[in-house]
């Protein structure tokens, strides 16, 4: 049985408008998923790339940081990636809120993400579709998916 859904509020926020204290509880989150929980070397999350991010941030009531996401929108298409939610708040409705919350932001545009591939079937019941086959990243079992995007409307 899971527990009651988390409140969460969700914000969107470009490099350059992170504080310190905001960007340490980025790493910091995903430090303790990716680095604690999955083994995955820290090397392998900081890729360079969250300076041209645009990051999501979901804060409970307390204004802890308990989801966190981030969009390479400069990309074509879209890439969606470094998603995570606290180990704690798993399976509450956290991660349906933040994806829900990327989709909006996402509006009419194609997107991709590596998702890790037990996670697949969550992923395409929002619409998300496999494309090629099961990859290895970080030593851990990946797809890459897309979400379509909606063609742009002809007079």
């Amino acid at each position: 049985m899971n527990e009651p859904a988390v409140e969460v509020r969700f914000q969107r926020r470009a490099f350059a408008e992170l504080s310190a204290e905001t960007l340490h509880e980025i790493l910091r989150l995903r430090g303790d998923v990716f680095v604690v929980e999955q083994r995955i070397w820290q090397e392998n999350d900081l890729d360079g790339r969250d300076t041209q991010a645009l990051h999501i941030l979901g804060r409970n009531p307390s204004g802890e940081l308990v989801a966190t996401a981030r969009m390479l929108q400069d990309d074509s298409p879209i890439e969606v990636g470094r998603i995570v939610v606290r180990e704690d708040l798993r399976e509450r409705g956290v991660g349906s809120a933040l994806m829900a919350y990327i989709e909006r932001l996402l509006g009419p545009c194609t997107a991709v993400m590596s998702a890790q591939a037990h996670l697949e079937g969550w992923y395409t019941k929002r619409g998300w579709v496999r494309e090629g086959e099961v990859y290895d990243e970080v030593g851990i079992p990946h797809v890459r998916l897309v979400r379509p995007g909606t063609p742009p409307e002809t007079p």
